[in-house]
């Protein structure tokens, strides 16, 4: 498959840059992935939503079980937004600033599951960080 008729596939979720011809040198394209990932915690129900180019139903008690939620008994959730440095972006998990949102380089994921074990409860936190590559300032 050629350049061009990739490029045409993947319009919905992908963006091109196209750099045009140059004397000697053909045009050239490139093609990278554009992903939307949308969450949403309820902490009524401690349910956990995550749709990635999609979005979660905004009432908890109208998402699927199995392909809204994809975790139960979530007692907290963060997401912590830093740039290229590792400054902080946002504060006590809150969204960050419209200004700050083109500086995003890397996103902090933190999740804290509560169940009884027993007449006990264990609570587990969980982290992931995500950080986009080959990005400059």
């Amino acid at each position: 498959m050629d350049a061009p008729d990739l490029a045409k596939e993947v319009v919905g979720r992908d963006r091109t840059i196209n750099f045009g011809a140059k004397d000697g040198v053909l045009a050239v394209t490139f093609v990278y992935t554009i992903e939307s990932v949308n969450w949403v915690w309820d902490s009524g129900t401690q349910k956990l939503c995550r749709k990635v180019n999609g979005t979660c139903p905004a009432s908890a008690s109208s998402w699927s079980e199995d392909s809204d939620v994809i975790a139960d008994s979530v007692t907290n959730f963060c997401l912590t937004y830093m740039d290229y440095t590792g400054t902080l972006l946002n504060s006590s998990c809150g969204a960050p600033s419209a200004s700050a949102l083109s500086s995003i380089r890397a996103v902090i994921v933190t999740v804290t599951v509560s169940s009884k074990v027993g007449d006990q409860t264990v609570s587990r936190q969980m982290e992931l960080t995500a950080r986009a590559r080959a990005l400059t300032p």
